[in-house]
């Protein structure tokens, strides 16, 4: 009977460490999958871009990578990268950007083709490319401009007009 006991102890101090031992290394790979799904992100280099052929040449993790047309592909865990596209007035489809995904939602537009007309690009590609207005306009639509004149002649002066009959309600002379 001492021999029995003896044999369950020793086989259950076996299954313990055994237990320790692996739970040690689930933690250490849970730890691992969390880091790169959460903390770690993809370093991606554009080299060249074709947006009309839909190929563009990276190099991600330093390693060279050639991107084509409308499939996303998958750089490690939960990232991926892909063209973004558009729809022209006609209905047609084309690549105007390059996306990098996370979990296949986009998490960072990397380059916009600017002289594209989409409203994903920059302030530039909006003003001059989409809305047709001249460089030497000066124009900045996203400028904070802030009113600091008359408000009584606000409308008059903001369109240029200071000899209209427009008059603001609430600010009309009084005679």
């Amino acid at each position: 009977m001492a021999d029995l006991t003896q044999n369950l102890s020793k086989a259950n101090s076996t299954f313990l460490k055994i237990a320790a031992i692996s739970t040690g290394i689930v933690a250490v790979f849970g730890l691992y999958s969390f880091y790169k799904n959460n903390i770690w992100s993809p370093t991606i280099k554009i080299d060249s871009i074709d947006y009309n052929k839909g190929i563009a040449y990276l190099t991600i993790n330093g390693k060279p990578f050639v991107l084509r047309g409308e499939s996303s592909y998958l750089i490690a865990y939960d990232w991926g990268v892909r063209f973004g596209t558009s729809i022209q007035p006609n209905g047609q489809r084309y690549f105007d950007r390059i996306e990098v995904l996370k979990r296949n939602l986009v998490h960072k537009v990397l380059k916009n083709k600017d002289e594209v007309h989409s409203f994903t690009g920059s302030e530039e590609g909006i003003v001059h490319g989409v809305w047709g207005v001249p460089a030497s306009a000066g124009f900045d639509v996203f400028q904070d401009k802030s009113f600091t004149g008359d408000e009584k002649n606000f409308w008059n002066n903001a369109f240029n007009d200071t000899k209209s009959n427009l008059v603001v309600k609430g600010f009309a002379d009084e005679e």
